[in-house]
């Protein structure tokens, strides 16, 4: 386990950082897919949806 004070000093690279902020944001609640603000088709959502069950 880190403590705090290793944590607080533990540096990542400025690119990795926002490549992994922009992989965060690709997925979707699926509370939200229904929203058009998404553009997830109807086709996207039923496969999601099957893939889930």
């Amino acid at each position: 386990m880190v403590n705090e004070d290793d944590f607080k000093n533990l540096t990542l690279d400025k690119q990795m950082f926002l490549t992994m902020l922009d992989l965060n944001q690709m997925s979707v609640n699926k509370s939200e897919m229904a929203d058009s603000h998404y553009r997830v088709s109807k086709n996207d959502q039923a496969l999601n949806q099957d893939f889930y069950k």
